[in-house]
């Protein structure tokens, strides 16, 4: 969608689907339902390509594309954990002109805190799928300080899903 900004010219979107930014990114979840890594890449090359750190994975990015935080936070059962994430969700959403990465590895679960950071942020899948229960929820989601989630990916916790998938590219932020 075009907007027109204040001097009446039109403006792109910043995030677009495909391979036509500066910036490419591809982002994977999994919820163990599918064996394999958790992923993280820009521009072709890995932040991070690992399997293991139950949870979700929160990657925060610079304007340069810098990582400025990353911190797996365990999920499975650790209500302490849900609400340091929610914490630390909620600073990020405060931060100007930085992006984030959400990726899960094995299991995940939420709390009201979370629940609500989550909200906040724009969630719209992880909402309707993560429940207090803790699962095996594939999960990915790519978003900035001032859109919130932009993009993301949440699967039940079944085997015959794929992993959660991200991949697109924008120009700045």
């Amino acid at each position: 969608m075009l907007k027109v900004n204040k001097n009446g010219a039109l403006e792109a979107p910043l995030f677009s689907e495909g391979s036509a930014g500066r910036f490419k990114i591809k982002v994977q979840g999994t919820g163990l339902n599918n064996s394999g890594p958790r992923q993280l890449y820009v521009n072709g090359v890995a932040k991070y390509d690992a399997t293991g750190g139950r949870g979700l994975r929160l990657t925060v990015l610079d304007y340069n594309m810098a990582v400025t935080f990353d911190l797996t936070y365990d999920l499975y059962g650790d209500d302490a954990a849900r609400t340091s994430l929610a914490t630390k969700l909620n600073e990020v959403m405060a931060t100007p002109n930085v992006l984030f990465v959400l990726t899960s590895w094995d299991a995940i679960g939420t709390n009201a805190a979370l629940t609500t950071a989550m909200t906040n942020a724009r969630s719209t899948e992880f909402i309707r799928y993560v429940t207090s229960a803790c699962w095996r929820f594939p999960y990915a989601a790519f978003g900035s300080s001032k859109h919130g989630i932009v993009k993301e990916v949440c699967y039940p916790a079944d085997a015959k899903y794929p992993f959660a998938i991200i991949e697109t590219s924008f120009e700045s932020i």
